[in-house]
């Protein structure tokens, strides 16, 4: 077997083919990747730093979304150490098959989680609303397996129990061997993949590749291909980096500093062949700051998106954590309601605040639209089964004053998570105001309102789904729904 190796002054290793994160993915999977969180963390304040003020402004500080998820979710970031993703590259949702671990975390140290049932012995945990929910479950005290359907969390766990083969005990277990033991001082991110994604070609065979970044050493790769492959790589990796270093001053946009770190870099990458073997290497050319600085420009759109993202899903955390009633301080002598009493001299097991139903609120039910009230997520809903998506009514933490005040929270709003574009009709009420917003291909009803000191967002999605049956609502019909929303 064959390969290009792209190599960035590291040294070749031995894989960690018997660590615990990779004792719960199942044989199929024909994709990994694997994040070191602290260095993945370290890398992002320093992109963050290297923008413009201007452009900072969008994007959240990385110590801030830290301390929003220690104190919604109890996740306690600073120790964990890596995260494993899986899946399958033929997948058109990657969801689909999704499975990850992270090392440095349990799922019972986790805020707002519902116990679902146990699988072969692990009690899985579920997160996040209706068909959105993650399913989590802790492997040992260091280890916890997710997975973005329930089948998925069957198969991981029974994998661990040894029930099921894993991905390091099929077919793909030598050749993932070599690609895991690629360069493995380069730990930000490492992307290993076990095939050709479908309806991709090439003039010659791939049975696999890798890429390997780590911001304080270098970048890496690996294609494996086969005998005959290995001349057209070579020739094609040496186009491409004649091609490259003639047009890095074509490059629109590229500040001069920008242009000087990529000019080092290029003068830095040597190419070899070493029989069936194309080599890349990396000298003296790297300078993770410097790359930051020139890449910090074109990466501020996709981290103030994935800071808005942050925002909504802790926001949603902090509304569900919100909406639960505080707790009564018990008589002395007795148990709180809600805790079990100790019995043979065994600690009580305590139980859950109940969040009360609905937030208090009454929905009018309207011709086949019926209430529906989702406990784990804390989302009240009106549900009919001829409409793709329900109409949902979200508890808001932080107030929304008026629609330029909507407009500029699109990102940081769970229910609506990207930016608004525009508001293309809006509405004073006696209550509060509503609004029909465009986002990119999307738009939604947002009709915020008030009931004494707490205010609530009904939003009715206006956009037909894609991939789902059932018709849009209208914007009318919609109107007539969260105008049925009562505080009795």
């Amino acid at each position: 077997m064959a390969g290009l190796v792209i190599s960035a002054c590291s040294e070749e290793k031995a894989a960690d083919t018997g660590a615990v994160r990779y004792q719960a993915i199942p044989e199929g999977m024909t994709f990994v990747a694997e994040i070191d969180v602290q260095s993945a963390l370290g890398f992002a304040k320093t992109l963050r730093a290297a923008m413009p003020k201007e452009a900072q402004a969008n994007v959240p500080p990385m110590d801030e979304g830290i301390e929003l998820l220690q104190t919604t979710m109890g996740v306690d970031v600073s120790k964990m150490k890596q995260i494993v993703i899986a899946g399958k590259l033929e997948d058109k949702d990657p969801s689909t098959n999704m499975i990850g671990v992270i090392q440095g975390m349990t799922a019972e140290s986790l805020k707002g989680g519902t116990k679902f049932k146990e699988i072969e012995g692990k009690q899985v945990f579920t997160f996040g609303p209706g068909s959105e929910k993650v399913y989590l479950a802790s492997l040992d005290a260091n280890h916890t397996v997710f997975a973005a359907q329930e089948a998925g969390i069957a198969s991981a766990l029974a994998a661990h129990a040894g029930k099921a083969k894993r991905l390091l005990d099929g077919g793909k277990k030598d050749l993932l061997g070599k690609l895991m033991g690629t360069s493995p001082d380069l730990k930000t991110l490492r992307v290993h993949v076990l095939g050709m994604p479908p309806g991709e070609k090439t003039p010659f065979t791939v049975n696999g590749g890798g890429f390997y970044l780590d911001m304080d050493k270098g970048i890496a790769g690996i294609v494996v291909s086969e005998a005959a492959g290995a001349d057209m790589i070579k020739t094609q990796a040496d186009m491409g980096m004649a091609m490259a270093g003639t047009q890095l001053g074509q490059i629109p946009g590229l500040t001069p500093e920008a242009k000087k770190t990529a000019e080092a870099l290029v003068k830095g990458i040597k190419i070899e062949k070493d029989g069936d073997t194309v080599i890349i290497t990396c000298t003296d050319g790297w300078d993770g700051k410097a790359i930051a600085q020139a890449i910090a420009g074109a990466a501020a759109p996709a981290m103030a998106e994935f800071g808005g993202q942050m925002k909504a899903v802790t926001a949603m955390m902090a509304a569900a954590s919100a909406a639960a009633p505080a707790e009564a301080k018990p008589a002395e002598g007795k148990p709180a309601e809600g805790e079990a009493k100790p019995e043979d001299g065994k600690p009580a097991e305590a139980k859950p605040a109940a969040v009360e139903e609905m937030f208090g609120l009454k929905l009018k039910p309207l011709g086949k639209w019926k209430p529906a009230w989702d406990a784990d997520a804390k989302i009240a809903r009106w549900e009919n089964p001829k409409f793709a998506k329900p109409v949902e009514v979200y508890m808001l933490v932080e107030k929304i004053a008026d629609f330029k005040e909507l407009k500029g929270k699109g990102e940081s709003l769970v229910f609506l998570g990207t930016k608004i574009n525009k508001i293309a009709k809006k509405k004073k009420t006696k209550n509060g105001f509503w609004a029909e917003v465009r986002r990119k291909k999307e738009k939604d009803l947002v009709f915020v309102q008030n009931f004494g000191d707490q205010q609530f967002a009904c939003v009715a999605s206006l956009t037909k789904a894609k991939g789902k049956k059932g018709m849009p609502i209208k914007r009318k019909m919609a109107l007539k729904l969260c105008n049925g929303i009562q505080k009795p």
